[in-house]
């Protein structure tokens, strides 16, 4: 899984380069779009729970921000610590073509089906698809369950 996890950067951090040509510090975009696919799926893993077992079909705003926050800081921190980025840069120019193109295809399944299941959970959310509960459902603050 860390492979995978280097391979994601070292992809945007290429992706990046060839679209920026001068860059300072490359490793704050890698990162971002890195945070960005991984909270991808965080969110979908905490809405689906949210909405199935909890039945609320709008968390709060810090339910996104602390987890987006603590998934950037600590993949800088990753890369960050003894230059790391540099050897996952080398490791990837060095890899064979037929196993990048391997990796390629399992980049790209992941990239897709991470943002195909936030679509579908999205749409499955905001029409409350499974109907679930109505629409202007809410829990009343003071519920007591009966415990016999």
């Amino acid at each position: 899984m860390v492979e995978f996890y280097h391979y994601l950067f070292y992809k945007s951090y290429l992706w990046q380069v060839k679209v920026m040509k001068e860059i300072d510090y490359p490793i704050y975009s890698a990162v971002i779009m890195i945070g960005f696919v991984i909270c991808l799926n965080y969110i979908t893993v905490f809405d689906t729970v949210n909405y199935f077992v909890y039945h609320d079909r709008w968390p709060g705003k810090w339910n996104y921000w602390i987890p987006l926050t603590i998934i950037l800081v600590f993949s800088y921190w990753y890369f960050t610590k003894n230059s790391r980025w540099k050897s996952v840069v080398k490791w990837g120019d060095v890899m064979p073509r037929i196993e990048k193109r391997e990796r390629n295809i399992y980049y790209w399944i992941y990239i897709v089906i991470s943002i195909l299941l936030f679509l579908i959970h999205i749409y499955i959310v905001k029409e409350n698809v499974f109907r679930l509960y109505p629409d202007d459902f809410t829990l009343p603050d003071n519920i007591h369950f009966i415990v016999r």
